[in-house]
């Protein structure tokens, strides 16, 4: 059983519901294609927020396991890749042919069929899209261990990380950006600019989705943020975009001189970026994914007559035996999930539990010592920016509340997740409860440029809304101001 006493991988809570999130935990337990176990861990939701907890020792072993393995070796990599876009062209074949009016028309016979097969295709891509994300956690260690070996200084050797783990492509919300401002460029041309307008509705519909809830985006949501946009700024923006490859590059080749890195640091370096990449740009396939989920759901409720809110309190494996044998979850089981269930995997079996009894397995990682009256809150610093910012506090507890996030401000967070990028474009800096280096948090705020301090552990609790704060990066403190 994992043990509280010793360093825990935390993530969440964030915003989430269980038919999201269950795909990839069935992957994360079944026998692996691709060599590695995850280590145990309990993923538990409570009324609309999830947390999964793990021990960190046994995420980072397993993880450099499958980063060496997977992500180091050339030929492994290489095959990862072939099958990861092989798996998503499969998927999203199929995902074209999928509309309402399509699944409306079909018998009950061909609807199954088309769920079944939907089904298998996308724990198919998850069998091999959650590689990443596994071999991240070692690859950070595996990083971490052969740098500290040449730098001492802790703020010199973060610095240098943030660096060489910099992504060298560009992220699925810069490529969306980059396509809006360049549709700005052409308001002038009615024609071509709905033409693009059209274009990128189609492309960009999901880009507001999580694994909480999904919304389709269309014209007058895109429309409200090209008039967000200035002309005179779009040339400029787009310009800046384009630059970021290129630059990251080249810092690259500068530390690697400077610091008289070897290859193999170089090497490690590089495939931890990508794979870092990878994990982030997985997220244009699952939210997109997520939509027909929410399509599929509306069908199965109309045709098994269960409510559709209550089949986002199923797993993939409920849905799956409902479709076949047309097994309801008892509405009891359901109205005990909405409150608190618990996926815990332990000893190459996965559990789904509800109920009180749960909460002995949780509390002991749930309660954290908070002395508000604490002058100072100290985090690991995982984005730079300016070295000492002041700004007011904005704590969200969840993402729904961005539209109260106002420029300039400091975000607060127990972590953040893609839904929250809208804010993280206004703040100042960001600081979250949980987090690594490699964590979103710390992802998004080095692409934006802005000061990040995440494993704050009691930020939420002991900074409040409107207080003035300084956050010092050189330090890794974030200061009250009396």
């Amino acid at each position: 059983m994992i043990s509280p006493d010793k360093e825990l991988f935390v993530w969440g809570p964030i915003d989430g519901r269980p038919i999201y999130t269950s795909y990839f935990i069935v992957i994360m337990y079944q026998k692996p294609k691709y060599t590695y176990h995850w280590p145990e861990f309990l993923f538990y939701f409570s009324k609309t927020k999830m947390t999964l907890i793990a021990d960190y020792t046994d995420l980072r072993n397993a993880g450099k396991k499958s980063f060496t393995k997977w992500i180091m070796d050339d030929k492994n990599l290489k095959k990862l890749e072939t099958d990861y876009k092989a798996a998503r062209k499969e998927l999203r074949d199929i995902e074209k042919t999928i509309t309402k009016k399509h699944l409306d028309s079909l018998s009950e016979k061909q609807f199954n069929a088309m769920f079944q097969k939907w089904n298998s295709l996308y724990l198919k891509f998850w069998t091999v899209g959650l590689v990443p994300e596994l071999s991240n956690w070692g690859g950070e260690q595996i990083l971490k261990e052969e740098l500290h070996k040449i730098i001492e200084n802790e703020a010199e050797f973060l610095r240098l990380f943030e660096k060489l783990t910099a992504p060298e492509d560009y992220s699925f919300y810069q490529k969306e950006e980059l396509n809006l401002l360049k549709i700005k460029e052409m308001s002038k041309n009615k024609k071509i600019f709905n033409q693009l307008l059209n274009s990128h509705c189609r492309e960009y519909f999901w880009i507001n989705n999580s694994y909480f809830e999904q919304k389709i985006l269309g014209h007058n949501y895109f429309r409200k943020q090209l008039k967000k946009i200035k002309s005179s700024e779009a040339k400029i923006k787009i310009k800046k975009i384009m630059e970021i490859p290129a630059k990251t590059l080249k810092q690259k080749m500068l530390i690697s001189r400077d610091y008289n890195l070897d290859k193999d640091i170089m090497k490690i370096a590089k495939r931890l970026s990508y794979s870092i990449w990878w994990q982030d740009a997985r997220k244009e396939q699952i939210f997109t994914s997520n939509h027909y989920i929410d399509l599929f759901l509306r069908q199965i409720s109309w045709r098994k007559k269960v409510r559709f809110l209550d089949l986002k309190y199923y797993s993939g494996d409920d849905l799956a035996k409902l479709m076949k044998d047309g097994k309801k979850v008892n509405t009891s089981i359901i109205n005990q999930r909405k409150r608190k269930c618990l996926f815990h995997y332990h000893k190459r079996s996965l559990v789904f539990e509800t109920g009180e009894k749960i909460m002995k397995k949780v509390n002991p990682f749930l309660k954290k010592e908070v002395n508000k009256d604490t002058d100072s809150i100290k985090g690991m610093v995982v984005s730079f920016g300016k070295k000492s910012v002041k700004g007011k506090v904005r704590i969200l507890l969840t993402p729904r509340n961005v539209n109260k996030m106002k420029k300039g401000e400091i975000l607060v967070a127990p972590m953040t997740s893609p839904d929250f990028v809208v804010a993280m474009r206004k703040a100042a800096a960001v600081i979250t409860d949980e987090g690594g280096m490699t964590s979103h948090a710390a992802i998004v705020s080095r692409e934006l440029g802005i000061p990040c301090i995440v494993g704050a552990k009691i930020a939420t609790k002991s900074l409040k809304n409107g207080m003035l704060i300084e956050v010092d990066t050189d330090k890794g403190i974030v200061r009250k101001i009396k």
